[in-house]
C-alpha cells in the first residue's frame, strides 16, 4: 500500500513539474509548446513578415529563450521563475513591436490581447500527508 500510494503521489509530483516546466517559456497566446522557428513561421504567417524581419525577430526570441534557459540553469522555479519568464516575453514583444510596421504591429497586439483558454489548476495534496 505504501509503495502504491508513494508511486502516486511520485507520479503527481512529476506530472507537476513537468506542467510548470512546458509553460515556463515565452511564447504568445497559442503558441504555447512551440519551439522558436515554429514561432517565427506562425508570426511570419499571420503578420505577413518581411525578409528582413524574419532574422532579427528570431534573434529576439532565440536570446528570449537563452534567458529562459540560463533561469532554469540557475535554479529558479516557481513563482521566482514565472515572474523572470515574464519580464523577458515582456522585454522580447517590446523588442518585436519595435520591428513591425504599423499594420504589422496593430495584427501583433490582437494576437497579444487574443483569449486563450487557462489551463485548469492541478490540485495540491493537503499538508501533512
Amino acid at each position: 500500500m505504501k509503495k502504491l500510494f508513494f508511486s502516486l503521489v511520485l507520479t503527481f509530483a512529476l506530472t507537476v513539474f513537468g506542467f510548470t516546466k512546458a509553460n515556463a517559456q515565452i511564447s504568445m497566446p497559442g503558441m504555447e509548446g512551440m519551439n522558436v522557428q515554429q514561432q517565427v513561421e506562425q508570426l511570419q504567417q499571420k503578420l505577413d513578415l518581411n525578409s528582413t524581419q524574419v532574422p532579427k525577430i528570431t534573434a529576439i526570441l532565440n536570446d528570449s529563450k537563452a534567458l529562459v534557459d540560463k533561469f532554469k540553469k540557475n535554479g529558479l522555479s516557481g513563482e521566482a521563475l514565472k515572474s523572470r519568464t515574464a519580464a523577458a516575453s515582456a522585454t522580447a514583444q517590446n523588442k518585436i513591436k519595435a520591428v513591425l510596421n504599423p499594420d504589422q504591429l496593430a495584427k501583433y497586439k490582437d494576437l497579444l490581447s487574443a483569449k486563450v483558454p487557462v489551463a485548469p489548476k492541478v490540485p495540491t495534496m493537503p499538508k501533512g500527508l
